[in-house]
């Protein structure tokens, strides 16, 4: 049977010419042509192939010194798709350079690519077929790519691609034998039946035989700032004391404050004080973490990882002048139906994901029972301490498509907290929730320039109630644009501008004594109210606050140096005020493993709701600044242990304070200042092993006129210890421990008491703001996990005991009705936990 082929003639130049070079002193030297070394064949266009239309195109090229090719250019095209194929082939020919006596020169020549049918009689093949197939990990089915199949009777191999897949082509019929030896996996041989003419395909699910390291990181993004400490989820989801939370763990490293669960479990706190802010895909959510810190209000599952800069931040984040964390979410799975299902004696929960048309859905969902249990497993004595316990859920439904240079993710999500009532002592309640989308799309418009374009729209409602003298609610839609473009301008320097504005809308109620919340280091009330009506003030205001803002960073690359400039500016409609905000990093490899960094910058604030008000703060405020500096160093002592030791200092301006006028109540006149030194020695996730010893030394301090002595901030925390461990003794046994080691805060004690001759109750008098210290945190977390590995799921159990040695840890000081004795309120006990997983 005859069969078309295609022949590919390659002629001689048409025509060449030297680049131009000075004249020498002696007689010009010998020009010597280049050689075609290496001739690559170009496809022939279908359209043509099917016309039977022969064409030959003449092109201009430059051969570099080096023999490569470039500046290909069509002189006299061919049309029909001839000349892109052409362009294509010539760019990947080789020559040996031309020559100028002995010294290789660039020079420009002509070439004619011709595009020829010849037919040939082919010879009967002998009767063949194909083979090929998938390899998945038994227990998850992910695809295993990269492991070497063999067929060694005939001397083949094969390696599976990313989806797991390989295949054998043109093999004789018959019995052939297959084999897949991998360090990792059991050795896996069989037998395969090869027919004629036709494709046999297997599937092997190979079960892991070794420990082997469990995460890959695909394309992590180079370090800029000088503080970005990564957590990957693989390495978190049996840590202890965070039950697989990835936001949780985030409290295990440098530089964060331990804050005890309650109404202020889910702040986060970063370098001794400022406001902090979680974004996901860099834009704000309204809130971290579940009411007391329980779990993040994002299903770890769905987070590739998540990175924390506890300061010098870059210019894409702002309205903040404390921390960042920022949680970048993953793309479903495409290949197949996956998912998993969860429970513990907090909460339970589920995801399923797959292929959805040409993308990728994944739907989640969390819903707590941990009042339930509360109310079940504490004694009544420990029950009065925790007369109320939280009950939350969450959401989330993401899709992701990719099409070429096109990546489109859409997200649902929300958020519910509620307090619920253990207790008859309780009295108030507590809501806090929210709801809302996100889209982004990102464009690859070439290899130097990349457009990326998103938006979110948040709908939230946090309120809090106590007794009928006190109400807090704040309702907003919050409504945020991003537009980032960055350009590669040179080998060495990358330009990055981007727009980053906020709109919230939305209305806001306080009714509480005059004077409203406590503020840093005031006492907080001794129960409710002892005020007349007269006394408690309420107001209703509606929203309108825009922060637009714009920034620019340069990447200048120098060697091994890296320097980075960049501003920001930003208007606050709330106070009227612009920021310019300017900052600065530099990164240097100074040695083998060894880098040094630095940086500084400004960041600016917004006071809130409550300090804006006309009847509780002062509409007049302006925002607060703070000036942010941080150096240190980089040490990788070995392959998979690390040293990141980074000293810091931080200037607040402008803070929000009161005033003893009564009309004015806040004004600008607080300082503070916060220094320190954060130290992170890290294991990283190795075939047996992880772990990491995070210690952070810093004090932070405060005044709130001038004039006045500094004092400590409330979670001033001089001694801040983390100790993680997780250790696998099996691939189905691991076990983990997490010890915590704080200073105690800060708090103003009572100092005695009067007697309040209108109703004969005890008015408590405080002594120096924040002079007293609770006595230290410390406890010990310990976790066991046992996987039972099946074909087509995996199923994951384990028993956990937070505070083990169950230490007494205060979490406040209570006073009695004539503040004559005192008495601590303690932390949480032991809390023993089991908890189950199946996923497939």
């Amino acid at each position: 049977m005859n069969r078309a082929l295609l022949c590919l003639c390659l002629l001689a130049p048409l025509g060449g010419r030297a680049q131009d070079a000075p004249a020498p002193a002696a007689a010009p030297a010998a020009i010597t042509p280049p050689v075609l070394e290496t001739f690559v064949e170009a496809p022939y266009p279908p359209a043509a192939l099917e016309a039977r239309r022969e064409a030959a195109v003449i092109v201009a090229l430059t051969v570099g010194e080096d023999g490569t090719v470039s500046d290909v250019e069509v002189v006299e095209p061919a049309g029909d798709g001839f000349d892109e194929a052409a362009v294509e082939a010539v760019s990947r020919f080789r020559f040996t350079p031309a020559r100028a006596g002995d010294a290789p020169i660039a020079v420009r020549i002509q070439y004619r690519y011709a595009f020829t049918l010849t037919e040939v009689v082919e010879e009967k093949a002998a009767p063949t077929g194909r083979l090929e197939g998938r390899l998945v990990e038994a227990g998850t089915r992910r695809p295993l790519p990269g492991l070497i199949v063999r067929l060694p009777a005939l001397g083949l191999e094969a390696i599976s691609d990313a989806d797991g897949r390989f295949a054998f082509e043109d093999l004789q019929s018959g019995r052939v034998l297959l084999r897949v030896e991998d360090p990792e996996y059991a050795d896996l041989e069989d037998e395969e039946e090869v027919v004629e003419g036709q494709a046999t395909e297997v599937r092997y699910i190979l079960e892991r035989d070794a420990f082997g390291d469990t995460v890959t990181v695909v394309g992590r993004r180079p370090r800029k700032e000088v503080v970005r400490r990564t957590v990957s989820v693989q390495e978190i989801r049996t840590l202890p004391g965070t039950q697989g939370d990835a936001l949780k763990a985030v409290q295990n490293l440098p530089g964060v404050a331990r804050v005890a669960p309650g109404f202020d479990g889910d702040r986060l706190v970063l370098r001794g004080g400022g406001g902090s802010r979680a974004y996901v895909d860099r834009h704000p959510v309204p809130l971290a973490f579940h009411f007391g810190g329980i779990r993040s209000t994002v299903a770890s599952a769905l987070i590739e990882d998540l990175d924390l800069y506890p300061g010098n931040y870059g210019p894409e984040f702002g309205r903040v002048n404390g921390g960042v964390v920022d949680v970048r979410l993953r793309d479903p799975r495409t290949d197949g139906l996956h998912g998993y299902a969860e429970a513990d004696v907090f909460d339970a929960g589920a995801l399923v994901e797959g292929p959805v048309g040409d993308g990728g859905l994944a739907v989640a969902f969390r819903r707590s029972y941990i009042d339930g249990v509360l109310a079940v497993a504490l004694p009544e004595s420990v029950r009065r301490r925790f007369s109320t316990a939280p009950r939350y859920y969450d959401g989330q439904v993401l899709y992701t498509r990719k099409d070429g240079p096109h990546d489109l993710r859409l997200l649902l999500f929300g958020s519910s907290d509620r307090i619920i009532v253990l207790s008859e002592s309780a009295q108030g309640g507590f809501v806090n929730e929210w709801a809302g989308g996100l889209g982004r799309w990102r464009h690859r418009i070439s290899d130097t320039l990349t457009h990326e374009l998103s938006a979110s729209l948040l709908v939230s409602q946090e309120n809090g109630r106590f007794n009928t003298d006190f109400e807090r609610n704040v309702e907003l839609a919050r409504l945020t644009l991003r537009d980032d473009l960055s350009l590669a301008l040179s080998p060495s320097l990358d330009l990055r501008l981007g727009l980053d504005a906020e709109l919230a809308v939305g209305t806001f109620l306080l009714r509480s004594q005059a004077g409203g919340f406590p503020r840093e280091g005031e006492a907080p009330p001794d129960g409710p109210p002892k005020a007349s009506d007269a006394e408690i003030v309420e107001v209703t205001e509606d929203l309108l606050w825009n922060t637009p803002a714009v920034f620019a960073e340069l990447e200048w690359r120098v060697g091994k140096l890296k320097v980075l400039p960049s501003l920001r500016l930003e208007w606050f409609g709330a106070t009227e005020d612009v920021a310019v905000q300017p900052r600065l990093s530099a990164r240097a490899e100074v040695a083998t493993g060894t880098t040094v960094k630095a940086a500084a910058g400004l960041y600016s604030e917004q006071p809130g709701p409550d300090d804006l008000s006309d009847r509780f703060g002062n509409p007049a405020l302006g925002i607060e600044r703070t000036w942010q500096v941080s150096a240190g160093f980089e040490q990788q002592l070995t392959e998979a242990l690390s040293l990141d030791v980074t000293g810091f200092y931080k200037q607040f301006q402008d803070l929000a304070t009161r005033v003893d006028d009564p009309a004015v109540r806040l004004a600008n006149q607080g300082e503070g200042r916060v220094y320190g030194v954060e130290v992170l020695l890290r294991h990283d996730l190795t075939s047996r092993f992880f772990g990491w010893l995070a210690y952070t030394w810093q004090r932070s301090e405060r005044r709130d006129r001038p004039g006045e002595g500094y004092r400590l901030f409330d979670l001033d925390q001089t001694h801040n210890l983390t100790l993680v461990a997780q250790y696998r003794f099996t691939p189905t046994w691991e076990a983990g421990l997490r010890w915590r080691f704080v200073s105690g805060n800060p708090y103003t004690p009572a100092v005695g008491a009067v007697v309040d001759s209108d109703d004969l109750t005890y008015v408590r008098l405080d002594g120096e703001a924040n002079s007293g210290r609770l006595s230290p945190y410390h406890a010990l977390d310990l976790r066991l996990d046992k996987h039972w590995v099946f074909e087509t799921w995996r199923l994951t159990t384990y028993l956990e005991a937070q505070n083990a040695y169950n230490r007494e840890n205060v979490r406040e000081v209570g006073y009695s009705y004539d503040y004559t004795a005192s008495e601590s309120q303690l932390d949480l006990p032991i809390i023993p936990s089991f908890g189950v997983r199946g996923e497939w």
